[in-house]
């Protein structure tokens, strides 16, 4: 908008706070939303991403957003029409002959009561909570599509400093022993360093995902001679403190996504670094998360290989993750093509668990959260997934033509890249705050419009 503009409303929407609004909500998401079964965090971060939702809303309406920043918001409000198409109550001989709906239907047969009008969903409480678990990446996602450059730039530094602040948080509980009064959640990883979650891989995965962030903010501050120097041992000694904080949580996972971190921070900071996004330069930096693809094909080629899952039974007992997966895709087969409802998973796996594998340990989650995708969404959930998928890959390749914010888009791709690897072999995403730290990285993904503050236009 121009100023002296005929059409300019009396009233604009706020946006000088706003980025330090933002940055409170990703505050609040990443300390207190760190357990995927906790109702009272989840609870704090879902109130407190309305009022962001609402104005980020507003804000979209008013600022001018980048090309390309209404698919990431489109396969958000798809994913919550699946969510809700799920809620609508069906007629009982409608709802009774959906596949896997059959035992359900035998209950009120065997106690002789007449059926009610149900929803697709086996368990509509639990989805209703999925679909509010969708409000707090999609306030992320939406107030950084509105942010700047510069703004989001604000909320990436919030990011490093969290991390180091988890990092000496995991050190004293492992120094405070195993009833360290400074673990967030009485069901957690006693014996591991877990920082502000109640799942040690969890922790991991935030540490190791802001190693590219790291490298794009001391890229960018760094200027020449010795201030260069500066923040290049600035970078590598935030490197070997985010090392020994994964180390601290003994995760495996997290320590693949280390060396993934390392591996890609190099890129984002040479492209920072870089005058122009050179054909050669997309080229290389979008290769970083092909190989990202590789190895997550790579991952699930030895996650079924028999040999593996025999070596891990005879070193370290039973890894249930392994016997776990194929029976939840089994079970998905069942309910196919519409799925159990989501959130459905803990009470549809008692059906379908085998006696064998039975035992005190709650099964709360699939490892693997694109199986688990499979059984509570069906086809439509596949389909998103893969629509994610291409939009990931173009968006990142499209990012990269923008001289101005082409190493923070890749940052945010790479983070996006090693959170759906984690996905393999975890739940990263059903926690909040990893939920609201992946729509965070989506929206870096996307080049920012110029504010009127950087670009020197008047203000609104």
């Amino acid at each position: 908008m121009t100023q002296g503009d005929p059409n300019e409303p009396a009233v604009a929407p706020p946006r000088d706070w706003f980025s330090g609004l933002a940055l409170a909500f990703l505050v609040v998401a990443l300390v207190c939303g760190g357990s995927s079964m906790s109702a009272v965090s989840a609870g704090i971060v879902r109130v407190c991403a309305v009022p962001v939702l609402a104005l980020s809303v507003w804000r979209m309406a008013w600022r001018p957003t980048a090309r390309g920043a209404a698919w990431p918001i489109i396969m958000l409000t798809a994913a919550a029409a699946v969510v809700i198409a799920q809620l609508i109550p069906l007629p009982p001989a409608l709802w009774s002959q959906l596949p896997g709906h059959q035992l359900a239907a035998n209950v009120y047969t065997a106690a002789e009561l007449p059926a009610p009008w149900l929803p697709i969903s086996l368990t509509p409480d639990a989805t209703w909570s999925a679909l509010l678990g969708l409000f707090p990446p999609a306030a992320m996602l939406t107030a950084t599509l509105t942010l700047g450059t510069s703004e989001r730039r604000i909320l990436v530094a919030g990011v490093v400093l969290l991390v180091l602040i988890s990092v000496v948080l995991g050190t004293l509980q492992l120094g405070t022993g195993v009833d360290s009064p400074l673990r967030f959640y009485s069901i957690t990883n006693p014996e591991s360093a877990v920082g502000y979650f109640a799942n040690r891989n969890h922790q991991a995965t935030l540490l190791a995902t802001s190693l590219p962030l790291v490298a794009y903010l001391a890229a960018r501050w760094a200027g020449h001679g010795g201030r260069a120097w500066f923040w290049v041992a600035a970078a590598v000694g935030y490197a070997l403190i985010v090392a020994v904080g994964v180390m601290g949580t003994g995760s495996r996972a997290g320590l693949l996504l280390l060396v993934l971190g390392l591996a890609g921070s190099p890129a984002v900071a040479l492209l920072a670094r870089a005058k122009s996004p050179k054909p050669a330069w997309r080229l290389a930096a979008f290769a970083t998360p092909a190989v990202f693809t590789l190895l997550a094909a790579g991952l699930c080629g030895l996650a079924l290989d028999p040999s593996l899952h025999h070596a891990v039974q005879a070193r370290a007992g039973p890894e249930l993750r392994f016997s776990l997966n194929p029976q939840v895709a089994r079970a998905g087969l069942e309910f196919a093509p519409l799925g159990s409802g989501a959130g459905s998973f803990a009470q549809v796996y008692q059906a379908y668990e085998p006696i064998s594998q039975m035992g005190p340990a709650f099964v709360n989650h699939a490892h693997d959260d694109f199986v688990e995708v499979w059984l509570e969404a069906g086809v439509s959930g596949v389909v998103l997934v893969f629509a994610f998928l291409t939009w990931w890959a173009a968006a990142t390749w499209s990012a990269l033509k923008h001289r101005r914010s082409a190493a923070l888009s890749l940052a945010g791709s790479l983070i996006v890249g090693m959170i759906l690897i984690h996905s393999l072999v975890d739940y990263p995403l059903r926690t909040p705050a990893l939920a609201t730290l992946f729509a965070f990285a989506c929206g870096l993904i996307v080049p920012a419009a110029k504010t009127e503050a950087e670009s020197g236009g008047a203000r609104v």
